[in-house]
């Protein structure tokens, strides 16, 4: 018996495909259904079909906020036996934007953080639209997590590389859907606190997560780390002990040779041409050691870095402090990360 079901009909294709579906069943007794009922192959979509299918699908998810447009809880992947709200992504931007076709706005693509184990992409709408005003599209991402609490015993658990290629997928998918939203794919930067710092240089300086959906490092013009401590893992983790240690562990696995892996300060392209970096750091000798030492190979490398010492800063500070104009430190702290991402922009796409 056919079971019919509510469907909604977004493309052509879609429509073919229920229509065979019917003609099939109203065939299904004749002696000559088979021959009569042939499946037709559609020819393959191509990338641009592809991205408006994803793009049509989003407007599901629409929410006007006032002057902003956000699309809420998009879905960039589905697994079996995982929290769709694991892998979601919101997007932020002005209704004048989004109308605007003539011009195209820049990008800042954000990864929470909470020591791979806890967060979300929840963001305070205040700050959103300091970002938004600055005229970018703003993005926050959620992504699969480490156990919580921590469970080393469990050798299936959620752990490096599965964050930061949830991530990269994440981006691909956005990255895809920018045109239709008016986002410029050649102005994009990336930013993470914490644990998203580390998932942010990742992104940006290792290139096969990217390089699975054939996006080069290089459309990521600026990348900024807010105080994430993860670019030197194997030194990290070698250095520290008892439940800090076991949170690296729970993230990263329980061998050099992962920590390694999963380090961008010992994986980064070495590339001029991949993004700008800022490491911003509290004034902690421990803390401000790893950045340091990975400025000092980037620009060995002849990639362009920059460091930025919080010395007031907290280490949540670092994110609730941007966009956060309440006092002339946190002012110009935010100036300086958008002069960053400005100046990278205009030096990249010369």
């Amino acid at each position: 018996m056919l079971n019919y079901k509510t469907m909604k009909i977004r493309s052509i294709k879609q429509f073919g495909e229920l229509f065979l579906i019917i003609f099939a069943f109203l065939f299904q007794n004749s002696a000559n259904a088979q021959d009569i009922v042939q499946p037709i192959p559609y020819p393959e979509m191509s990338a641009k079909e592809k991205a408006m299918l994803k793009y049509e699908d989003m407007l599901d998810y629409r929410v006007n906020i006032d002057s902003i447009i956000k699309f809420e809880n998009v879905e960039y992947n589905t697994l079996p036996g995982i929290y769709p709200e694991e892998m979601m992504f919101d997007i932020y931007l002005k209704s004048s934007t989004f109308q605007n076709k003539n011009q195209k706005a820049p990008v800042l693509f954000f990864i929470h953080g909470g020591t791979w184990k806890n967060g979300d992409k929840a963001f305070p709408l205040k700050q959103i639209r300091q970002i938004l005003d600055s005229g970018f599209i703003f993005i926050s991402t959620n992504y699969r997590l480490s156990p919580n609490p921590v469970n080393l015993k469990d050798t299936n658990r959620i752990k490096f590389p599965i964050h930061l290629k949830d991530c990269a997928r994440a981006f691909a998918h956005v990255y895809q859907i920018l045109p239709f939203i008016n986002g410029d794919t050649n102005r994009i930067s990336v930013m993470g606190h914490s644990a998203g710092g580390n998932l942010a240089i990742s992104l940006a300086t290792m290139e096969e997560f990217l390089g699975k959906y054939n996006i080069p490092l290089t459309k990521i013009k600026a990348a900024i780390n807010l105080d994430g401590i993860g670019l030197n893992l194997y030194k990290l983790i070698n250095s520290i002990h008892g439940s800090y240690k076991k949170e690296f562990m729970n993230a990263f696995g329980e061998t050099g040779e992962s920590w390694v892996k999963a380090s961008p300060a010992l994986n980064f392209k070495k590339d001029p041409s991949i993004a700008n970096i800022l490491l911003i750091t509290q004034d902690s000798d421990f803390r401000s050691q790893f950045s340091f030492e990975f400025y000092d190979k980037l620009t060995e490398a002849g990639i362009k870095a920059a460091i930025f010492i919080g010395f007031d800063f907290t280490h949540n500070e670092m994110i609730t402090n941007f966009c956060n104009n309440e006092t002339e430190s946190t002012t110009l702290y935010t100036k300086y990360i958008f002069n960053f991402i400005q100046e990278a922009f205009k030096e990249k796409n010369n």
